[in-house]
This record gives C-alpha cells, sequence and structure tokens, in this order.
C-alpha cells in the first residue's frame, strides 16, 4: 500500500470562520377577551306622559361615562323595559308589548354640559358624560295595583366611593304607574334640568334640580337610596328581573343617606328641590333622589334619578405667560402665553417711544425701541366677568461679547486626547463662565478642558459664553476625530525563504492617513498602507501613521521571521524477515513540526499524525 506524507509547520496557520446561527424566540401572547359588562353606567331615571285615554309615553334616560368607560360599554341599541303588576308577575298580555317588554330603539343621544355655580371655576378637562334617551308610547289598561316599570342594566364605574363593590353592582331604574294615575290619566314630574356633572372641591354649590309636574300635584323632594339590578355575569337581563329590588349598600360607617359625600352633608330642599353642599372630599359618588307626589294627601306616583356625582379639583382663570426676563443682543421679544381657562386676550408693552402698541395675539411678537426695562401686562378674559392680569419686568442689554475657540489633538492611537482653547472676548464686560458640549454627551464648564473621544466621528463641539452683564453667546466647530488602532500590525510574522507577506492588510479606510515604512528593505513601496515584504533575514519595520488633518501620529512596529525551508526524508526500517513489520520514520530540518500519514494523494485518510508509522504486510 502507497502512504503520503503531509507536513504542517507550526508558523502554517489556519483561517477558520464561526458562523453564528440565530435562534428565533417565539413569543406568544395570550389574549383576554373583554366582557360586555365593562363598567359604564353613570345613572339614570324613568318618566311617563298619559297621552289621552290609556296611552302613555314611556321615556327613559340612561347615562354613561364618555371618558373612562371601556370602547365596548355602549348604550343599548334597544332598552327592555319589563312591566310587572302590583304582585310583581311579568304582564304579557298587553298589546304591542313582546312577551312583558317595552323594546325601545335609541331616540336622544345628548353629551351633558358641565355647569359650575361659580362662572370663575373650570373644571378639568377630563370629565365627560353621555346620556342616550329612549321614547315610545304603550297602552296600559287599568288594573288593580298598577303597574311597575324597570330597566336594568350593569355595572357601574369601579371607582365609585361611597358604595360598596361598585364593579359588581348594576342598576334598577324604576317608575310606579299608579292605579290613580291609569284612571285619572295622570303624567309623573318631569326634569327641568340635567344632574350636576361635576362639583368642585371645597366649593360650595347650588343646583336647581326641581321638576314640573303639569297636574299640578304636591311634590315633596328627598335623598334616597338607589335599587341593585342585573348581575356581573347576566348585565342585560330581557326581560329585566322581577321587582322587588335591593337597595345598594353604601360604604358605611363613612357614607350614609345622611352623609352621601362625606364631610358636609349633601341637602336637598324638599319643598323647592334646590340641592347644595360643600363636598370636601375628592371622588366619584352615587346619589339618588326621589320626587313623591301627593294629590289630595294621597302619594300617587314615585319619580326617582340616580346619577353620579364627580368631585375634584377646579381651576380658576389664571393669566401667565413666558418671556425672557433677560435679553442680550436683540430688540424683538417673543412671548409665551400660559394662561389657563381664557380664549381671549389683551397686552401692553410699555414701550415710551410707541405707547399705544398693544396686541389680542394670544402669542405675540414685539419689537422694542431700545435697550432698557420694560412692564409687559397681560389681561386674561379682558372682555369677561372672571378677568386676570399679569405683569412682567423684561431688560433688554445689548452684547459686546464674541465666543470663539481653537483645539489641540495631543495623541490619536486608540483615542483622541482633545484639549479645547477658548479664545471668546467681551469688549465691555467680562466673560465669567463657559459651558462646553460634545455631540458624544461630554461636557465641561473649564475654560481649556481635555476630552478624551474613543470613536472616529465628526464630533460637534459647542461653547456657550457668560459675560457677567449675563449676556451669552454660542460657538460651534465641527472636528474630525480620526483614531488610529494600535493593533493594525502583529508583534511578528514568521515567513519562510523567499516568501512575500502583505503587512496591514486591512488598513483604515477612508480617512486621511499617509504611511511611511523603515526600512525599505525587501518592501515593495514604503508609503503605501499594505505594502508586500519579502526580506532575506529577521528585521523589524516601523509603521509611522500621520492624520493631515490634525497634525497627529502613531508609530507601530512589527517583526518579520525569516525561517529556512523546510526539507522532508523518510527512513525505512525492517525488523526481522520482510513478512515482519516495517517501521517509516519521518526526518525534517525543522525544531518543531506536525506530520501527518495518509493512504492517498489528497490525505483524505489519514492513518497517523506522529513522526512514524509502523505497516504491516496484508
Amino acid at each position: 500500500m502507497n502512504y503520503r506524507l503531509k507536513l504542517h509547520t507550526v508558523f502554517e496557520r489556519e483561517n477558520r470562520q464561526i458562523k453564528f446561527f440565530s435562534s428565533i424566540i417565539l413569543i406568544v401572547f395570550f389574549l383576554f377577551p373583554q366582557t360586555s359588562n365593562a363598567s359604564h353606567i353613570v345613572g339614570g331615571e324613568m318618566s311617563y306622559r298619559c297621552l289621552g285615554g290609556s296611552t302613555f309615553e314611556v321615556s327613559l334616560t340612561v347615562y354613561r361615562d364618555c371618558y373612562n368607560a371601556a370602547p365596548t360599554a355602549v348604550f343599548d341599541p334597544i332598552a327592555s323595559i319589563g312591566i310587572f303588576d302590583a304582585n310583581n308577575n311579568l304582564v304579557t298580555s298587553l298589546n304591542g308589548v313582546d312577551s312583558g317588554q317595552l323594546l325601545i330603539p335609541q331616540t336622544v343621544d345628548d353629551t351633558l354640559e358641565i355647569l359650575l355655580t361659580d362662572p370663575c371655576l373650570f373644571p378639568p378637562s377630563n370629565v365627560c358624560v353621555n346620556s342616550m334617551t329612549y321614547v315610545d308610547t304603550v297602552i296600559l289598561p287599568p288594573i288593580s295595583g298598577g303597574y311597575q316599570l324597570v330597566y336594568q342594566r350593569c355595572c357601574r364605574n369601579v371607582s365609585i366611593s361611597n358604595i360598596i363593590n361598585p364593579f359588581y353592582v348594576g342598576a334598577s331604574f324604576v317608575i310606579n304607574i299608579s292605579e290613580t294615575a291609569l284612571l285619572e290619566c295622570n303624567s309623573s314630574p318631569q326634569f327641568m334640568s340635567q344632574p350636576p356633572v361635576f362639583l368642585c372641591v371645597n366649593e360650595p354649590f347650588v343646583f336647581d334640580q326641581s321638576v314640573t309636574d303639569v297636574d299640578g300635584d304636591s311634590l315633596v323632594y328627598r335623598l334616597c337610596t338607589p335599587f341593585d339590578g342585573a348581575s356581573f355575569d347576566v348585565p342585560r337581563p330581557q326581560p329585566p328581573n322581577a321587582p322587588p329590588y335591593n337597595e345598594i349598600n353604601w360604604l358605611s360607617p363613612t357614607y350614609t343617606l345622611d352623609n352621601l359625600l362625606g364631610g358636609i352633608p349633601l341637602q336637598i330642599d324638599p319643598a323647592t328641590g334646590i340641592m347644595t353642599g360643600t363636598p370636601n372630599t375628592q371622588g366619584i359618588f352615587l346619589v339618588g333622589m326621589c320626587i313623591e307626589e301627593y294629590r289630595d294627601g294621597v302619594l300617587i306616583s314615585e319619580t326617582r334619578r340616580e346619577f353620579q356625582y364627580n368631585v375634584g379639583l377646579c381651576s380658576d382663570l389664571t393669566a401667565s405667560f413666558d418671556a425672557p426676563s433677560f435679553q442680550c443682543g436683540d430688540l424683538e421679544v417673543n412671548f409665551q402665553n400660559t394662561s389657563i381657562n381664557s380664549d381671549e386676550f389683551f397686552w401692553t408693552f410699555n414701550d415710551p417711544a410707541n405707547p399705544n402698541a398693544t396686541s389680542t395675539e394670544t402669542n405675540p411678537t414685539f419689537t422694542f425701541s431700545d435697550t432698557g426695562s420694560y412692564t409687559v401686562m397681560l389681561i386674561a378674559d379682558p372682555n369677561g366677568s372672571c378677568t386676570d392680569t399679569s405683569y412682567m419686568d423684561i431688560f433688554l442689554e445689548k452684547s459686546a461679547m464674541e465666543a470663539a475657540f481653537s483645539y489641540v489633538t495631543l495623541d490619536c492611537t486608540d483615542s483622541v486626547q482633545l484639549a479645547l482653547v477658548d479664545m471668546s472676548i467681551d469688549s465691555v464686560h467680562s466673560v465669567e463662565s463657559w459651558l462646553w458640549q460634545l455631540s458624544d454627551g461630554q461636557i465641561s464648564t473649564e475654560q481649556f478642558p481635555l476630552f478624551v473621544v474613543d470613536s472616529s466621528q465628526n464630533l460637534l463641539v459647542t461653547l456657550t459664553t457668560t459675560s457677567s452683564n449675563g449676556c451669552t453667546e454660542e460657538a460651534q466647530q465641527s472636528i474630525p476625530i480620526n483614531l488610529i488602532p494600535s493593533n493594525l500590525l502583529p508583534s511578528e510574522i514568521i515567513i519562510c525563504e523567499g516568501d512575500a507577506i502583505q503587512l496591514n492588510p486591512h488598513p483604515p479606510v477612508g480617512l486621511p492617513f499617509a504611511y511611511s515604512w523603515i526600512p525599505d528593505d525587501g518592501l515593495s513601496a514604503n508609503n503605501i498602507p499594505s505594502p508586500f515584504a519579502s526580506p532575506n533575514e529577521n528585521i523589524t519595520y516601523t509603521l509611522t501613521i500621520s492624520d493631515l488633518v490634525n497634525d497627529c501620529f502613531a508609530e507601530l512596529q512589527v517583526d518579520v521571521i525569516v525561517l529556512d525551508n523546510p526539507s522532508l526524508s523518510v527512513q525505512n526500517e525492517t525488523n526481522g524477515c520482510s513478512s515482519e513489520e516495517t517501521i517509516l520514520t519521518a526526518n525534517t530540518n525543522l525544531t518543531q513540526a506536525n506530520f501527518l500519514w495518509a493512504t492517498d494523494a489528497e490525505f483524505n485518510t489519514i492513518v497517523s499524525d506522529s513522526s512514524t508509522l509502523t505497516v504491516t504486510p496484508t
């Protein structure tokens, strides 16, 4: 069998590529469905009008939070009003009524206006209440005890402060049409105004919650506890659950029917329906009110309204503005209006050379006639009843300062030491402070700072100087930073006699560098980045790299070791007769070498990696 021997000398190196395989991480998001009973109920009320005979017009108004409610918390497209008799049984025999339900589509959609007792107070912008009114007619023949009309919905806002577990508490809006009302064609009282959407904490309020009654009956107003209704699991029962209904549970002892808002009790005048109070606690509070209707001293009807009162901080109308209190070198001043709760303004600039100079713009710009001190006045809502005025003194002065600087690069190997030299002058005042800002995030307040920059880049340097009179000036320069890597050359390169090798095969690209190699023995050129070297003996080359822009240089060295060309021979030694083993020994003139024995010229089958090979005849 033929054997091939391959010699790997110690100065031969094999480049290996390392492949990185990216793993894909799959992140699975589990989406939880939103329930249809998202909290949104703010309140509601129901009323009726007799249109003649046994025909009644039924009106239901439901209120919802249109700022904090979930997108799925919308008004019912059709309201299901259950009709029950005095024994709490669903009445299913009425004409035009579907299995005891009066199904009414949406009729009027509206957004409540936020009204405050004090016109100079303003609510926050994150308060919004929508109302939806459902109106339809129904024929209700007289029956013993009359009818109970009910609409139920869940759930209320979780943020209500004065009831227990508000998120799981629904609402039942109820009105009774008594037997007397049926026989005498009575109409229930009708509310004349909307409920109060927002109350200012620690501010007294007066709201008219009175009703009007076309029959001229006696009316008595009182606070009452709203009914619970529906459930978290069945938020929209159709038909509604049968009466009677439980009242909601107040979060006592802090909140009770006698103290719905906490602190100072809420009151309602029983004769006029005027509601008064001074809430001293911020929060969201459920309030119920009932209007009893008496005829000849007999209670014939009760109308209920419940609503969620928001109590929070209100803001005043405030005039304010921003402008530089001190400005240098420019007589034109920009004014930034920061007033609150006003859309109309009046400015005066008090320039003696232009005494009639005024403005009604929100954010005016005015050019003063000269340097000096001026008092500027702003009036917010000048034509309203809640006017506020703000004043500000500004001082204008000319600047005699000029900001300037130069720079020097002290070292540029692996990092650049950048010395900045302030050259600013002020012909009138002295320069008192310096602020240096570099685009890589470094800052300094020294007059002559030294920075270390560790990456090649176009570095933007900004100098802001301040003089003793407060004037500031700015100067900028873009400084090219060109780093010279210290690892461009290895410390040692080994070649065989007669071979050539490229020095510095991967020089920096695109940088303004000049190159100089010494000595030039065996070099293809001595002024290029990557010459080829073929010396006859060991030699040390010194490379000088110069930054032509910043007058900076670095010196690097590499030792080139020249080895004699290797020789290889094989010694054949046989033990005993021809049938015994043969020992092949490889010899070389190298002090260190690796050996490979193979049975083919391509070295596909390696049989030994030592200097000897024992061969046994087969």
